[in-house]
């Protein structure tokens, strides 16, 4: 008698914490790459990219065209809107919020996790305007030429290796860092920044070795390096 009275009583916390919105264990989603190519890449002269939490890469194309890797869970939690327009790439991440409190974590069948990112390729005569922002990850730019910049990160670095940068650059993050390597002609006045790290440190020079350092708040350099409070 005392175990059938011990066993619903289990039951019956179990079915009370299910409808509550709280379980024992939830599970990590296998993860699955996909690739998208622009139907028109001549055309894109604006990007702009929103992320949540995943990590953004942006790389020389192997080709003429403007594509991106990105991956989608199998249950349906993160999907992507995808919009070719007047010359603009948008692409927005929506996730769905997960509304379970897990007692004992999540419980991961596969790695696949471990390989989520974003990653955009550009060719290498694209000369256009880029506009992205993730939340608690790192965005990484490599050797690919862009008029303006602007990203955004809460939480991860902002890094540049070897990036040209002809315009405007107007990079932020709150707990992370801004640092790296632009190439380019460094006496060209034309090139406007306004760096904000706020909580981080910012290193961001030249490949000729012109150096920025500064570990203030917010920084707006003109040309020549000169640190505007």
């Amino acid at each position: 008698m005392k175990k059938k009275v011990v066993f619903f009583t289990i039951l019956t916390t179990l079915i009370c914490l299910d409808s509550c919105g709280i379980y024992w264990k939830g599970r990590t989603p296998e993860y699955e790459k996909f690739r998208y190519t622009c139907s028109d890449s001549p055309a894109i002269h604006s990007i702009t990219i929103k992320e949540t939490e995943v990590p953004v890469r942006i790389c020389t194309s192997e080709n003429d065209k403007i594509y991106f890797h990105y991956y989608l869970p199998d249950d349906d939690s993160s999907r992507y809107e995808i919009g070719e327009e007047k010359g603009t790439l948008s692409v927005k991440n929506i996730t769905r919020p997960n509304m379970g409190i897990f007692i004992a974590g999540d419980e991961s069948e596969s790695d696949s996790y471990k390989e989520v990112k974003f990653e955009l390729f550009l060719p290498e005569d694209f000369d256009g305007r880029l506009k992205l922002s993730t939340s608690d990850s790192d965005i990484w730019t490599g050797a690919v030429a862009l008029e303006e910049m602007k990203a955004e990160s809460y939480d991860g670095d902002i890094i540049f290796e070897n990036t040209v940068i002809k315009e405007g650059l107007n990079i932020s993050t709150r707990y992370g860092d801004i640092r790296g390597t632009l190439a380019g002609d460094p006496a060209d006045s034309s090139l406007e920044m306004e760096l904000s790290a706020k909580d981080g440190e910012i290193q961001l020079s030249y490949i000729d070795g012109s150096v920025f350092s500064a570990s203030s708040s917010l920084q707006v350099f003109s040309k020549p390096f000169i640190i505007v409070s």
